[in-house]
């Protein structure tokens, strides 16, 4: 083969690999003449084009991920969270995306942060620090007639719901609202708006946010120390408080056995006099009987027992006259 015909087969191999390329499914691919957009709307396949006149640039069609870091954000109480999230996103319009982003993947990735962070920042500036790290806000619902702790909550409450629904009709990824709700989600809400609001603007790009993630919501250390300390405080409250009752109860429980005490034994004394008084009319009664039957042996009867309490021990000395009524009966032989 002589060296002319294979400097034309080398010319010819040339020209014919820049005649064509290939679009996976995972590219995009826009085509340029001369260094102007001529064609972006390209399927997956093999694709044709004029040599040294075009050239084709490709980009990721696959959802990306821009992972923020941590930021601080302000809530509705002036309190400081530090937040992680992540964004999901990909290109929707390949001839906006380069035309407004130069086909600068960091270029769009940090216009995307910064919209989102913009939004975050206002989202959490409507929250209170309860309401962004628990994530629920408790509202009572009963037939469709809810109440609330406070007409800032349903106020609150109506434009979230006015969020929630027009988030419902124009993502599909979104959940339904339900008509009875015990409990409303306050992250949801949060991502599913910055979501919306976000679309929205990186439109314009031709790039499209499939959905935006809160990773983690932390208190900086400030912060967590007043919590810790109001925490702290509270309990301490419910704490003094139980212990009141306690007391209180205690007393009342003590108070209760006092009066019980002192009500049984007054019916038992009471009982006892009773019992007391029968037992002496009864004994009364018997000595009287016994006394009526013969007097005078009942008189010395009760001598001897004189007798015999005056006289108890051998060394008892009594001075009386003989004739005194204490010796009526030593007197008489009778």
């Amino acid at each position: 083969m002589k060296p002319l015909h294979i400097i034309l087969l080398a010319i010819i191999a040339i020209v014919g690999s820049n005649s064509f390329f290939i679009v996976t499914e995972t590219e995009l691919a826009i085509l340029f003449r001369l260094g102007k957009v001529v064609e972006t709307d390209y399927k997956p396949g093999i694709h044709f084009k004029l040599p040294f006149f075009n050239n084709v640039r490709k980009f990721e069609r696959r959802i990306m991920t821009v992972d923020i870091k941590p930021e601080h954000y302000l809530t509705e109480e002036k309190k400081n969270v530090v937040v992680n999230s992540f964004i999901k996103w990909r290109i929707s319009d390949v001839g906006k995306y380069y035309r407004s982003m130069r086909g600068s993947e960091t270029k769009a990735m940090d216009r995307i942060s910064k919209i989102v962070k913009d939004g975050l920042r206002a989202e959490f500036g409507k929250r209170t620090i309860h309401e962004v790290v628990s994530g629920q806000k408790h509202l009572l619902r009963n037939d469709n007639q809810a109440q609330y702790q406070s007409d800032d909550d349903k106020e609150k409450h109506q434009k979230a719901q006015q969020t929630d629904v027009a988030v419902a009709k124009e993502m599909t990824t979104t959940a339904t609202v339900a008509k009875d709700v015990a409990q409303i989600d306050e992250r949801t809400q949060i991502m599913n708006s910055i979501t919306l609001k976000a679309n929205k603007e990186v439109a314009l790009f031709g790039i499209s946010i499939v959905d935006v993630r809160i990773k983690r919501i932390d208190l900086t250390p400030k912060v967590s120390e007043s919590v810790y300390m109001r925490m702290e405080a509270e309990r301490k409250q419910i704490a003094k408080n139980l212990r009141a009752q306690g007391k209180k109860h205690a007393e009342e429980i003590e108070a209760s056995a006092e009066r019980e005490r002192t009500v049984i034994l007054a019916k038992a004394y009471r009982n006892a006099e009773d019992i007391r008084g029968e037992g002496d009319a009864k004994s009364t009664e018997i000595y009287a009987q016994a006394y009526g039957k013969d007097k005078e042996f009942y008189t010395f009867y009760r001598s001897l027992n004189a007798y015999k309490n005056a006289f108890t021990s051998g060394s008892d000395i009594l001075v009386l006259k003989p004739d005194s009524e204490f010796f009526k009966y030593f007197s008489q032989s009778k």
